[in-house]
Formats: C-alpha cells, structure tokens, sequence
C-alpha cells in the first residue's frame, strides 16, 4: 500500500527547495521525507511556528488491476465505512486508474492475501501522527476461504463488509472494478 505521510501549513509558502508539495490558495502541503534524515529535520525547522497539521495520503483500494497477484488492500474509517476518495484516471494506452484518499483520522487497513483455498487476512488501525505513523494489528486471520464471514470477531462485524470485499477483491483475476466504493 502507498503511503504518503503529508505537512498541511495553513498558509502559502514557496515549497522548499529539494522537497516534493504544492502551494494551494491559504495552504502549503509538502510530503514528508522518512523522519530520520537530514531533510525531515531541515523541514520542521523550516516551518517551526507555522500552524500545520499532518495527514495520509494513502490508496483507498489497491489490488489486481489486471492480473490479479492475490492480494488486495482496502481502507475504511473506525466505523466500517468508506472515507471519501478521489478518483484518477491516467491517460495512457492502458489507462489505469487510482483511487485514493487523504485523511488525518485514524482508519483501518484490510488486506487480503489469496493463496490457492487459503486466505490470509490482517486488519491493522493506524493513526497518522509525527514524526512516523502508528499501526496496530486488530485482527489476523489464517485459514479456509469458505465461510470466513463467520470467522470474524463478534467486535469486529462492523467491518465484515470490508473484508468480504478484499476477500472477493483478491480472488479477482482481470480486476477493474470497485469492491466497496
């Protein structure tokens, strides 16, 4: 899954030169570069008293597009439900698509992976934060692909439906539509 870790300053700033962003009208956003180098130091010197927040920007659902590997991921909010997501269309002879969202709050991550009748299932929540973001495993499932909605925690059934859709998303072998969004 692509993660992309984000710094939203609340006003416009020429982004700094070496970093990867974009200035919008009254915001700055700037990707984060990996919080042990040099760079990431010299940033948030850079903005030290500026008002910025972080957020993820991450893929919403990810998962065989075309020949499908077996595994796919999908994101939801705390409550099972889709987060808003931005649709892109790239251009191209074969034009792919992205679906991806951008969130501050914590959400959960499902990915499915598909090996012959088994499945291979891990529900992480991961909450974005500086100067890295936290995941913590929920649920991990190892086992026969039959009946696996029955499988899942009585605390976890708010996000059955997430689940079944990377589930069904891994098994998917020319895969170009949308599971749960």
């Amino acid at each position: 899954m692509n993660v992309i870790p984000q710094i939203v300053i609340k006003k416009e700033i020429p982004v700094p030169q070496g970093y990867e962003g974009r200035t919008l009208k009254e915001h700055t956003i700037i990707n984060l570069p990996d919080w042990l180098s040099d760079e990431y130091s010299k940033l948030m010197d850079l903005i030290d008293g500026m008002d910025y927040y972080v957020r993820i920007q991450t893929e919403g659902e990810i998962g065989g597009k075309h020949d499908s590997k077996g595994d796919a991921g999908i994101i939801c909010d705390l409550n099972g439900d889709p987060l808003e997501n931005s649709y892109l269309v790239k251009s191209g002879i074969h034009k792919d698509a992205e679906i991806f969202v951008i969130t501050s709050e914590p959400y959960i991550h499902v990915s499915a992976h598909l090996d012959k009748e088994y499945i291979i299932i891990h529900m992480k929540e991961i909450i974005p934060k500086l100067p890295f973001y936290h995941f913590e495993t929920l649920w991990k499932y190892d086992g026969m692909i039959p009946g696996i909605e029955y499988k899942i925690p009585n605390k976890f059934n708010k996000y059955k439906k997430v689940v079944m859709a990377a589930v069904k998303k891994s098994q998917c072998e020319d895969c170009h539509c949308l599971h749960f969004y």
